[in-house]
């Protein structure tokens, strides 16, 4: 692992959240970097000095006034009926040279995206990739996602294990 990575994850491995194999990465890569060995020694210093602090009170009742002073302060206007989106209603109230252009980008989206698709139908699927896609796709950051994460999820996207346990 490169400094850079290391130092990204060192929060997550003074707190015991990596997963056991980049743990296992980070500890090899400590045991050979003072700089980075010397980053985790600050870590632990600053945490030791911000659990030591005394926490800052707040006045009673001081949830209270700033709840009500937000609630006076809104905007009328934010409460009316323009708060959902009506798409006949923004339609009518824009000039025609704006509706033309609206128009105009749908059908060129439209346009573009038939022809970059084009050939997407005709593809037979491809077998399941033969690297892991955390090296080919540089997703390091996601090889130590917990259990039922949306990152574990994504992973399994791009993998193409479709549902299939690891």
């Amino acid at each position: 692992m490169h400094c850079k990575h290391v130092q990204r994850k060192l929060d997550a491995y003074e707190s015991d959240e990596l997963a056991p194999q980049v743990r296992r990465l980070v500890d090899e890569h400590l045991r050979s970097c003072e700089r980075c060995g010397q980053a985790l020694r600050r870590l632990r210093k600053l945490k030791g000095v911000l659990e030591a602090a005394p926490g800052a009170s707040l006045p009673a009742g001081f949830a209270e006034r700033v709840v009500q002073k937000a609630r006076r302060r809104r905007p009328a206007a934010a409460v009316s009926s323009h708060s959902t989106l009506n798409p006949l209603r923004w339609w009518q109230d824009n000039p025609a040279g704006i509706r033309v252009a609206a128009a105009a980008s749908v059908a060129i989206g439209l346009a573009v995206g038939g022809l970059l698709g084009a050939n997407t139908w005709s593809k037979a699927p491809q077998e399941k990739p033969s690297a892991d896609p955390v090296s080919i796709y540089n997703l390091d950051y996601l090889g130590d996602a917990p259990s039922g994460s949306l990152a574990e999820s994504y992973l399994a996207l791009v993998s193409g294990r479709n549902g299939e346990d690891k």
